[in-house]
């Protein structure tokens, strides 16, 4: 009796949507238009947008040039790969704030509101990463490694003792290998 109301509802939807029926959405907030806490459309992608737009474009002029050389006899210049990861982050980034400024226009939201736990998930790896690059100058690189994903994986939850330290211990190990044995060359 229950899948033949559904299918009838579905029927009838259907047929509606066939008539050119417009039909709205209503969302929790008993509005037709998505809206956050303070009443307004979020723009997260828009304002993330914004901000890699600027990041890249930082990279692209100032950091990259500061930071490689020219290569000298080298068929392939250092600057090289860097200069494509923020030429394709500005380039996807600059579609995004296209994509989002057209919803925003349009009405729609852009995104969604961001809540508090993500806002201390991102505190947290940017500090883990600090850390990790203090213990790489400072300390050893093998000791930020294992410091920033073992400290990660107990962040994310992991609680399996042999895994927190197997899997650090492997890739360490396997990138020591690969380096100085495969490739011939030093780490730090």
């Amino acid at each position: 009796l229950q899948e033949t109301a559904s299918a009838e509802a579905l029927a009838g939807a259907v047929s509606l949507l066939d008539r050119g029926v417009k039909t709205k959405l209503v969302y929790p907030t008993g509005s037709e238009k998505p809206v956050n806490g303070n009443g307004h459309m979020p723009k997260s992608d828009l304002i993330s947008a914004i901000v890699l737009v600027v990041f890249g474009l930082l990279m692209l002029g100032a950091v990259i040039p500061s930071q490689t050389s020219d290569g000298g006899d080298a068929s392939i210049s250092p600057a090289l790969l860097p200069q494509i990861c923020a030429t394709a982050i500005t380039g996807l980034a600059a579609i995004l704030a296209v994509r989002a400024w057209r919803k925003l226009t349009r009405g729609e939201a852009a995104g969604q509101s961001v809540a508090a736990s993500e806002w201390l998930a991102c505190a947290v790896v940017v500090a883990a990463v600090s850390l990790a690059v203090i213990l790489f100058l400072w300390v050893n690189p093998a000791l930020a490694a294992a410091v920033l994903i073992a400290g990660l994986m107990v962040f994310m939850g992991e609680r399996r003792w042999w895994l927190i330290i197997a899997l650090p211990a492997v890739l360490i190990t396997g990138t020591w290998a690969l380096f100085t044995q495969v490739l011939g060359t030093a780490i730090g």
